[in-house]
């Protein structure tokens, strides 16, 4: 099994030709291309690489109609990388409650960004 850093892992994710290309395209472009490469990175990372939810689909029926349903309590694997915290969310159709721990192990966020195909 081949061992990366995390740095590598990061790297491999961004598209760098791409973000090149829009610094070039920028019709305001910085003085420095690094720092305009660097805003493009930023965007990029912001707006595209992660994708934001305000709550979670439901994995049982499928329905966008799921609520906020406050915190719950970490399991033992959620505790053994690193989740403080558990969000609940509701379906308010099927009434079927999803966890969503908050990670904070960085080996576990590499295998995460990994399955996920990003």
């Amino acid at each position: 099994m081949l061992i990366i850093s995390y740095q590598q892992l990061a790297r491999s994710k961004v598209p760098v030709a791409t973000l090149k290309e829009r610094a070039k395209a920028n019709p305001k472009p910085m003085t420095d291309e690094r720092d305009e490469f660097i805003i493009q990175l930023l965007h990029w990372f912001k707006g595209e690489f992660f994708k934001w939810v305000n709550t979670l689909p439901c994995s049982r029926c499928g329905s966008d109609k799921t609520v906020h349903a406050g915190v719950g309590v970490p399991n033992e694997e959620d505790r053994r990388y690193g989740a403080g915290t558990v969000e609940l969310h509701k379906c308010t159709v099927c009434q079927s409650v999803m966890r969503f721990p908050r990670y904070n192990d960085r080996a576990l966020f590499a295998v995460l960004l990994e399955y996920t195909g990003c």
